[in-house]
């Protein structure tokens, strides 16, 4: 077959959300193959993450648990990839279906996820087959959501690969310090356990995240274990004036008796306080009225939707992912794993219809009709969002939303 262009995606799904909107360009029907969709001379295909891996060390002749060529050190030149070793092979078989496509095809599109692994996933492989992923006939599709217009947007503006090539590398020095920094520890951690009498059948597993989180979780539950809870007080009282009643604090001093480190400790100066002021009378000798402003608060990135989801819902932060995941395949939500809090100016234009599509969810609808869309908040920064802007609903917010989250395993 001849092949003009091959658009190579992240996953199946985003394969699938492409395919269609390709074909209404081009005024043809896609024919879904069973790895790949065809619409006339362009070829839409996808991986399933990561297709390809660093060989083990023993490759580099690093022997598990001896530590005498320790440290795991690998040259920038001696990185020897191979295709990842998934259960029933098929990997590698996709792998070996899509190199002649990628080879005979006049233009290649990397379509991976808009971020740094998405990127990287692609372009690797393609390194890995000696296509070079930064060649003029390499493009890259970028896309912040999977509704028809923002794909079509972002088919009609893709541009070279090569200017995401810092990205690239930003991934594969993430990727190659992890597979030295856990190679090494878990080599050498296990070989000192095994010396101490632990089973050569275990191993003592380490890795730059896993390690961090695990002191992280080791010093909150130390924390945790070593809290002694102490009493301390904040006096106030109920007054009454001619206009109606308030509650004072009382302004204690902070280097006075019974205090410590800034906090009242001492019942006993609480009640003598007590005993002294209950049932007199005052003089307010001056009162001062401020009216001050809250800010509205920043939209939600990656990790407030998890904090969000886990206190308003007791949802993991796996439950929080997988139906981010799902939300934004199904086109109804921008790219959940993002970083940034902010909009930009382009989402300005969008957000009138999102508004209003939000009415037609019950819970939402009071909220819409009290907003004021008027307002320009500090939300609205372009210099803030650098990859994807904050997690939001898209214009394509369909009416049976509501009922349709229930696929997503729970009650919101």
């Amino acid at each position: 077959m001849s092949i003009k262009e091959l658009y190579i995606c992240e996953k199946h799904d985003i394969g699938e959300k492409i395919a269609p909107v390709i074909g209404k360009m081009k005024g043809e029907k896609p024919v879904s193959k069973q790895s790949y969709i065809m619409i006339g001379d362009t070829v839409v295909t996808w991986f399933a993450g990561h297709m390809i891996e660093t060989a083990g060390p023993e490759h580099y002749g690093y022997r598990f648990a001896d530590t005498s060529k320790m440290p795991v050190l690998i040259k920038d030149d001696e990185w020897v990839l191979e295709p990842r070793k998934d259960r029933n092979g098929w990997c590698e078989r996709q792998l070996n279906l899509i190199k002649p496509m990628a080879e005979q095809a006049e233009i290649i599109v990397n379509a991976g996820d808009a971020a740094r692994e998405g990127q990287y996933l692609i372009d690797r492989v393609l390194f890995f087959w000696g296509i070079d992923a930064f060649g003029p006939n390499v493009f890259r599709f970028w896309s912040k959501d999977l509704e028809k217009k923002t794909i079509e947007r972002a088919i009609n503006e893709r541009f070279p690969n090569a200017n995401k090539r810092g990205l690239f590398l930003a991934a594969q020095a993430r990727d190659r310090a992890d597979y030295r920094f856990g190679m090494t520890f878990t080599s050498m951690l296990t070989a000192f356990a095994r010396t101490a009498g632990m089973s050569d059948n275990e191993v003592i597993s380490t890795g730059r995240v896993q390690s961090a989180i695990m002191r992280i979780m080791y010093d909150r539950e130390k924390a945790r274990r070593e809290f002694k809870p102490v009493d301390f007080f904040i006096p106030k009282a109920k007054c009454s004036v001619a206009s109606g009643q308030f509650t004072a604090r009382w302004m204690f001093d902070k280097s006075g008796p019974g205090v410590v480190d800034g906090r009242l400790m001492d019942r006993g100066v609480v009640d003598a306080m007590i005993a002294r002021y209950k049932g007199k009378t005052g003089v307010i000798s001056a009162h001062e009225t401020q009216r001050k402003s809250t800010d509205q608060p920043l939209c939600n990135d990656e990790s407030g939707m998890t904090i969000d989801c886990a206190a308003l819902f007791e949802m993991t932060s796996k439950e929080t992912a997988d139906a981010g995941s799902k939300l934004y395949l199904d086109g109804v939500m921008s790219y959940p794993r993002t970083d940034s809090s902010y909009l930009t100016e382009a989402n300005i234009e969008a957000i009138p219809e999102i508004m209003e599509r939000l009415k037609t969810i019950p819970e939402f609808a009071p909220l819409i009709e009290g907003a004021d869309l008027s307002i320009r908040t500090k939300t609205i920064n372009d210099s803030k969002v650098e990859e994807h802007n904050a997690v939001i609903p898209t214009q394509t917010l369909y009416d049976t939303f509501w009922q349709g989250l229930y696929k997503y395993g729970k009650h919101y």
